[in-house]
């Protein structure tokens, strides 16, 4: 595979418009298999949700190809009031909360912190007292730091999905231990508790259009970086 930018995204919802056009096939590496799809001379795995999943994704992704930048996409959760719903942050930098270990990408504006788990209202504020962060997610500081082992270029690129008031319903306990989420048994949950409802309608609403936004601007970073405009994060 001859690509010279890839992508490591957690789930395929969060950038399904961008896969639209892509060509599929399956990989195999260390006992997974993993499903790449290329567009326009770039590869995008989704490895699951959180740091031991994306980081495999990582891995297999450069085992297969060479690229010249390692793009973390999807969702994430403001941590700061007011940021808007499907905007996108490029963060400057990158935090792993658990270790404090940090990632610069060169480039951007804004803090990310990476959550060992989902992240409601009280974990995000606390991550914006302890690390200044201005959004959270669950994958990119791992994928950072198989782009530093590796030596390659990287990039973070976050959709905001749920503000910084936003109380996520509880997610955390269907991710299953190799990153997947059991979406048959959080629907028989969520059916029983019809007070959930409009939040979840909210989520879906706005993770849709977080979608669209990061899908967008995914297509018109792998056309610049085709034409060699972008170069990496500056």
């Amino acid at each position: 595979m001859s690509e010279r930018l890839a992508i490591v995204a957690a789930m395929e919802r969060e950038v399904a418009p961008f896969l639209d056009l892509a060509v599929c096939f399956v990989y195999e590496r260390e006992g997974r298999r993993y499903t790449f799809y290329e567009r326009d001379g770039a590869a995008l795995v989704c490895g699951g949700m959180g740091a031991a999943a994306a980081r495999a994704a990582a891995q297999a992704v450069l085992a297969h190809s060479r690229p010249d930048l390692l793009v973390s996409a999807g969702f994430a959760g403001a941590a700061t009031p007011g940021r808007w719903l499907g905007s996108l942050i490029i963060p400057t930098l990158v935090v792993d909360a658990v270790t404090g270990e940090q990632f610069s990408t060169g480039g951007g504006s804004g803090v990310l912190v990476s959550s060992p788990g989902v992240c409601g209202r009280a974990e995000k504020a606390g991550m914006r007292a302890r690390h200044e962060a201005d959004a959270v997610d669950m994958e990119a500081a791992a994928v950072a730091r198989v782009a530093r082992e590796q030596g390659v270029q990287f990039l973070a690129i976050k959709a905001i999905s749920d503000a910084a008031d936003f109380e996520m319903p509880p997610l955390g306990r269907f991710i299953t231990r190799d990153g997947g989420f059991r979406t048959a048994s959080f629907a028989a949950f969520a059916a029983l508790r019809p007070w959930l409802w409009p939040r979840l309608r909210r989520l879906q609403g706005n993770s849709a259009a977080a979608a669209r936004s990061l899908s967008a601007f995914l297509q018109w970073m792998v056309e610049q970086h085709n034409q060699g405009r972008l170069s990496g994060p500056d």
